[in-house]
């Protein structure tokens, strides 16, 4: 399974493999994934089997998929590096609801859990 929805999994209390079809089923749907642009235009540019291929176990996600996570469910995903500035994704037209952090560390996100 990958890193990034097993990390979801940690915040959402869902297993993983539900979560990477349910940000499957937003793409293939052509959702809007960022201002302006809808999944398949995206794709068409990336790889047209890109959702095919995201569906298997085995295939890691990324921004696609984490700008999916934060349309799904109204929340917004900060994503920290030890090697650069941290990452906000927003959802689109509407006030986040709630924040989720992610560790990357170069090549695994982790859950991040920030005490006030």
């Amino acid at each position: 399974m990958s890193c990034y929805f097993d990390s979801l999994s940690h915040f959402f209390h869902v297993k993983s493999g539900i979560l990477r079809q349910e940000i499957c089923n937003y793409l293939e749907a052509n959702a809007p994934i960022i201002d302006d642009m809808e999944t398949a235009a995206l794709l068409d540019v990336l790889d047209k089997d890109y959702i095919k291929k995201m569906r298997r176990d085995e295939t890691w996600a990324g921004g696609i998929e984490i700008s999916a996570t934060c349309n799904i469910w109204g929340i917004s995903v900060v994503v920290y590096s030890h090697h650069a500035k941290p990452i906000v994704f927003q959802p689109l037209n509407k006030k986040p609801r709630d924040v989720i952090n992610l560790l990357w560390t170069g090549n695994h996100y982790q859950p991040l859990e920030i005490r006030n």
